[in-house]
C-alpha cells in the first residue's frame, strides 16, 4: 500500500441502496446529491482494522507503493442535500459495517 494517509468517506452498501430507492421515488430529487457520512477515514486505519477483525496473518506493507499520480489525498462529502431533500442519513457506522459478514 502507499503511505495510507489518504482519507475517504465510506458508506455501507445497504445505506446506499436505501437512499437510492428514496431518490428514485422522490420527485424533488433532481439536484446533485452527495451520499456520504461527512467523516473521513484514513485508508491505513481501515486496512489495519480489517486485518484485525478478520484475524488475518497478512502484514500490510505501508509505504511499499508510491502515491499514484493524481490521487486525491482527502475525499469526503457533505450529505446536507440528502438530509434536506430525502430526509436521509447513513445509519451504519464504519465500525459496524466492517464487522458485517
Amino acid at each position: 500500500m502507499t503511505s495510507g494517509e489518504q482519507t475517504c468517506d465510506y458508506v455501507y452498501a445497504s445505506d446506499i441502496v436505501e437512499v437510492l430507492i428514496k431518490a428514485a421515488s422522490t420527485p424533488a430529487a433532481v439536484e446533485v446529491i452527495n451520499l456520504g457520512r461527512g467523516r473521513e477515514c484514513q485508508i491505513r486505519k481501515l486496512a489495519d482494522e480489517r486485518v484485525k477483525l478478520t484475524r488475518s496473518w497478512i502484514k500490510i506493507k505501508v509505504g511499499a507503493m508510491a502515491k499514484r499520480v493524481g490521487e486525491t489525498k482527502h475525499f469526503y462529502c457533505s450529505a446536507q442535500m440528502a438530509v434536506k431533500i430525502l430526509d436521509w442519513n447513513a445509519n451504519i457506522s464504519l465500525d459496524e459495517g466492517l464487522k458485517q459478514p
